[in-house]
């Protein structure tokens, strides 16, 4: 079965997002042994830059069910447990998707741009987000469709 996408996950996910050594090797080794597999980016982050700069395909990511900081990263944390209310996530994804808006931790709106969204398939209740969110979506009229090859 060939391989679509690879999708660092994480901490790595994080590292690379940040830092500059880490992103260039990465995406250097990336490029070199399977240019054709289209990388999940965060983005504005160092490692979307960089594939950009090298050509490479790309797939930007709106994390519906994590909370985003002023700088527009998620916020990192080792361990969730509560479950997330899949009505306000869904309307927390519809916003992203009409405004390219999201509200920080600290309760400001900035602006995302993607082509994905990432729902966690270990958060507890992922099942019950995924079918709020894509009804959701649905309702509104936004069409769900398999990744195409992004440069952006």
């Amino acid at each position: 079965m060939p391989l679509q996408h690879i999708k660092p996950h994480g901490a790595l996910y994080m590292h690379l997002a940040n830092n500059d050594e880490a992103a260039n090797l990465f995406i250097h080794q990336l490029h070199r042994l399977a240019p054709e597999l289209i990388l999940y980016v965060m983005h504005g982050s160092r490692l979307h830059q960089l594939a950009l700069d090298k050509g490479h395909s790309v797939i930007c990511e709106f994390y519906a069910d994590r909370e985003y900081d002023q700088s527009g990263s998620i916020v990192f944390f080792t361990r969730k447990t509560e479950m997330l209310d899949p009505n306000q996530v869904a309307k927390r994804v519809l916003k992203a998707c009409r405004k390219n808006k999201v509200t920080t931790i600290d309760n400001q709106e900035i602006s995302v741009q993607f082509d994905s969204i990432c729902i966690h398939s270990d958060a507890p209740g992922a099942l019950a987000l995924v079918q709020v969110v894509r009804q959701t979506l649905e309702q509104a009229g936004i069409s769900i469709q398999a990744p195409n090859r992004v440069n952006r």
